[in-house]
């Protein structure tokens, strides 16, 4: 939601690059997330897994 917040706020300026900050944007409201529930950025708790309980744990 905050993401579509933020892209109808930056769509109303029409600022140059508008693909480029909503994609930043993105990229930062997912990394927060990732670390509130996560604790940790989404790579990082993959390779952990990974780690603790190998591959086959992430094949599904």
């Amino acid at each position: 939601m905050a993401f579509l917040n933020v892209g109808l706020l930056l769509a109303d300026e029409n600022p140059p690059r508008l693909a480029e900050r909503l994609e930043a944007e993105l990229h930062t409201l997912v990394d927060a997330y990732d670390r509130r529930v996560l604790g940790e950025p989404y790579q990082v708790f993959v390779e952990e897994t990974k780690r603790l309980c190998g591959e086959q744990a992430m094949a599904g």
